[in-house]
C-alpha cells in the first residue's frame, strides 16, 4: 500500500470518527443516551388509607428511591444499601393512582428494593403513608411495579381484612404479579380465601409469591418464610391458603402472622396473548375469606373484603 492511501484512508478515519463525534453530541443535546445496560421501572403507586384508595385533592409529593440489596434482599434497613436511582414527583392530580418511570445502570442482574413514600396535606397537617417492594432486574428489562401504599401502625381493634389491588399488565405478560394486601388487628395462623377471575384473560396461574420485605418472612432465618401454598380447582378459581402453624418442625413453637395493614404477598399469573372479546378491565372477585386465630382452632370474622381488577394495556 502507497503513502497516499495510508493517508486517505486515515483522513477518512478521521472524518468517520469526527461525524460519529458530531451524531454523539446531537444525541447529547435532544436527550439523554441510553445503553443496553439500563435497565427500566414502570412503578404505579396506589395509596390506600382506610378502607379505600385515597384520592386527595391537595398537594402531594411523590418519592420513590430504589435501593441494590442484591447482598441482602430480605434486608430491614434498605436505606443502609447503595441508592441506585431515585424520582420524585410532584403533583395536584385527583386521580388515585401516581406513576413515575425510573431507568438504573446495571452492569447486571440485580435485587433492588422500591422505597416508596406519598406525602400529602391531610385532616391534621402533612401526613404521609410509605411501602417497600422487592423487584429483580436485569440489563435491557423493563419492568412494570405495583405499590400500594398503606397507613403506618397496626390497624384498630377489631380490623381485619383482605385486598385484591389493582394492577397492570400487557397481553401476553409472563408472572404477571397481583398484589394482595392483608390487614389484621392482632396476630392470626393463617388466611384463606379465593379469587375468581375471567379465563378468557388469563392462560395460568403460577402461584404464590412472598416478598422477602413483607411481614411473612422471620428474621429467624433469611430463607425462612411462612409457607404459602396455591390450588386451582376450577379453570377460573384460584384457592389460596397461606399458613404455617408449625414452625420448621413439629418440636418447634407456633409461628403466627403479625398484626399489620400492607401489601403482604402476591398471585404469580400469566395473561393471553389476545383476547379481543373482554373488556381492558377484567374484574378479580374476593371469595370465601377465612383467618384463623394462631392457635388455628376457630376463625376470625374479616370486615373489610376488597375485590380487585387487572387492567390490560397494550
Amino acid at each position: 500500500m502507497t503513502l497516499g492511501k495510508r493517508k486517505g484512508i486515515r483522513a477518512g478515519m478521521v472524518a468517520a470518527a469526527l461525524a460519529a463525534a458530531l451524531r454523539l453530541t446531537g444525541c447529547l443535546d435532544a436527550g439523554p443516551v441510553h445503553t443496553a445496560r439500563d435497565g427500566e421501572l414502570d412503578v404505579r403507586v396506589q395509596v390506600l388509607a382506610g378502607e379505600s384508595i385515597r384520592k386527595t385533592h391537595a398537594a402531594d409529593s411523590l418519592a420513590v428511591r430504589l435501593y441494590d440489596v442484591t447482598d441482602d434482599r430480605y434486608t430491614d434497613a434498605p436505606e443502609s444499601f447503595p441508592l441506585a436511582a431515585r424520582a420524585d414527583l410532584v403533583s395536584d392530580t385527583e386521580e388515585a393512582v401516581y406513576r413515575t418511570a425510573i431507568r438504573v445502570d446495571l452492569t447486571g442482574e440485580r435485587h433492588l428494593r422500591v422505597v416508596t413514600r406519598f406525602s400529602y396535606i391531610g385532616t391534621i397537617g402533612r401526613e404521609a403513608v410509605e411501602g417497600e417492594r422487592t423487584v429483580t432486574l436485569a440489563p435491557g428489562e423493563r419492568k412494570g411495579v405495583t405499590m400500594v401504599l398503606t397507613e403506618e401502625g397496626a390497624p384498630p381493634a377489631g380490623a381485619y381484612g383482605l385486598a385484591v389491588a389493582a394492577s397492570e399488565a400487557a397481553p401476553g405478560a409472563r408472572g404477571h404479579a397481583v398484589p394482595i394486601v392483608l390487614k389484621n388487628a392482632e396476630s392470626i395462623g393463617g388466611v384463606q380465601f379465593q379469587i375468581r377471575f375471567d379465563r378468557g384473560a388469563i392462560e395460568s396461574v403460577g402461584g404464590v409469591e412472598v416478598d422477602p420485605s413483607s411481614r411473612l418472612y422471620t428474621a429467624s432465618s433469611a430463607d425462612s418464610l411462612i409457607g404459602s401454598h396455591f390450588a386451582q380447582p376450577t379453570d377460573s378459581t384460584l384457592r389460596v391458603v397461606t399458613v404455617d402453624l408449625r414452625g420448621d418442625s413439629l418440636f418447634e413453637p407456633l409461628r403466627p402472622i403479625p398484626p399489620g395493614n400492607d401489601l403482604l404477598f402476591f398471585v404469580s399469573v400469566d395473561l393471553k396473548d389476545d383476547f379481543p372479546a373482554l373488556p381492558d378491565t377484567v374484574r378479580l372477585l374476593l371469595e370465601d375469606v377465612f383467618f384463623s386465630t394462631p392457635a388455628g382452632s376457630s376463625d376470625i370474622a374479616v370486615t373489610d373484603r376488597t375485590n380487585g381488577i387487572l387492567i390490560i394495556r397494550e
